[in-house]
């Protein structure tokens, strides 16, 4: 093994301490494999592989073109191929993991996947265990379908790239990073407060419940406070911004992007430090209509933001005061979405999932249907 995979092989037993006798022993085969499936792949992605060995969640590389009409894969017999003929992303649906490479891998589930992340050697999954809520991380291996148990119960996770994870129980907030032992940082929140993402060094904190899933989901829900806690610098000091919508994190990791209410109550696009949380900058010609939900672009450019007229795209390096912007294929009502690339956005709206270039808004979008449980697996 190379040093990092050394690594990571010993940070998953520390992590799965609580988990049954013979985890180690899942995480040493893990990464074996993982190894292995790195090696045949190397003449396909060469070095990027090797950028990403430690399980770092990353975007799905394996695309499939939408074509046709809209298709349905609600048929578990056939999901699995129609995942890996149709489907852009990897998907969950009742207790397996079907990829766009045409695997169907059985899970051990303790409760319900609400979220799933893919990692280059394998998958994180969040579960509910309980309405309480009481959340499970276990990392999923493909090739066989063993788990290890990361974070057994935690009120509320947050998993970033990297591989980071942030949680809390019983008002305990805790951050790690996966691939960096002794990395496990604790203080005490207030109850309500939760880990919602991360920009930078920061966990990314709110107030309120976000069934969007937050900054780790792709964006925010709704108007809620925001805090910010440097897990480096001890304890967690609150401090809170104003209430806003938020959509994410310009690329420098120095500032929060989101929406503010003005005097008027109209919402405006604020730049929001990350030290001290004041606003840097403030535009309230952006939105034509109310705001309540957003996804901000990797690199920064793209804003995805709806609100109960609909959805629509703003392109912010146009301008920040009066971008152009383009409407959204999906209403946006009970929309959701996250970025699998700059430019790619996947659409989900009920049972229906789709990806579209927003940077080509005249495509068309092709969407197909799935299960009612289904979870699209995010980047």
């Amino acid at each position: 093994m190379t040093p990092l995979e050394d690594e990571l092989s010993r940070v998953l037993r520390d992590l799965a301490g609580g988990a049954p006798t013979g985890s180690h022993l899942l995480a040493d085969a893990a990464i074996a494999r993982g190894r292995a499936r790195l090696r045949r792949q190397q003449s396909m992605v060469g070095a990027v592989a090797l950028c990403f060995l430690a399980g770092a969640v990353l975007m799905v590389l394996s695309l499939r073109p939408l074509s046709g009409q809209e298709n349905s894969g609600n048929d578990p017999s056939l999901l699995a191929q129609f995942v890996n003929e149709r489907m852009p992303v990897d998907v969950i649906s009742g207790g397996t993991l079907y990829t766009v490479d045409g695997r169907a891998v059985p899970i051990a589930l303790a409760g319900t996947v609400e979220r799933a992340y893919r990692a280059r050697a394998g998958y994180l999954l969040v579960e509910r265990l309980t309405e309480a809520p009481v959340y499970r991380l276990s990392y999923l291996d493909p090739a066989n379908g063993s788990q290890i148990t990361v974070v057994p119960r935690a009120n509320r996770l947050a998993v970033g790239p990297e591989a980071r994870v942030a949680g809390v129980l019983d008002g305990k907030l805790f951050d790690f990073r996966m691939e960096s032992s002794g990395s496990r940082q604790e203080s005490t929140v207030p109850a309500g407060v939760a880990p919602v993402g991360f920009v930078g060094e920061a966990v990314v904190l709110s107030d309120g419940s976000l069934s969007g899933g937050g900054l780790s989901a792709g964006g925010g829900d709704g108007y809620h406070r925001y805090d910010v806690w440097f897990p480096k610098r001890g304890a967690y000091k609150p401090t809170w911004s104003t209430s806003s919508v938020l959509f994410g994190a310009w690329p420098d990791g120095k500032y929060l992007v989101a929406a503010q209410r003005d005097q008027g109550g109209s919402p405006c696009l604020v730049s929001i430090r990350v030290e001290g949380l004041g606003v840097e900058e403030s535009a309230c010609d952006v939105f034509d209509s109310a705001v309540d939900r957003g996804w901000l672009s990797p690199d920064g450019r793209w804003l995805l933001a709806t609100g109960q007229v609909g959805a629509r795209v703003y392109d912010l390096e146009s301008s920040r005061e009066r971008p152009a912007s383009h409407e959204s294929p999906v209403s946006g009502v009970a929309m959701k979405a996250f970025w699998l690339d700059r430019s790619t956005v996947v659409l989900r709206e009920g049972n229906r999932v789709g990806t579209w270039r927003v940077d080509r808004p005249k495509e068309t979008v092709r969407f197909h249907s799935l299960p009612g449980d289904a979870v699209v697996v995010n980047q």
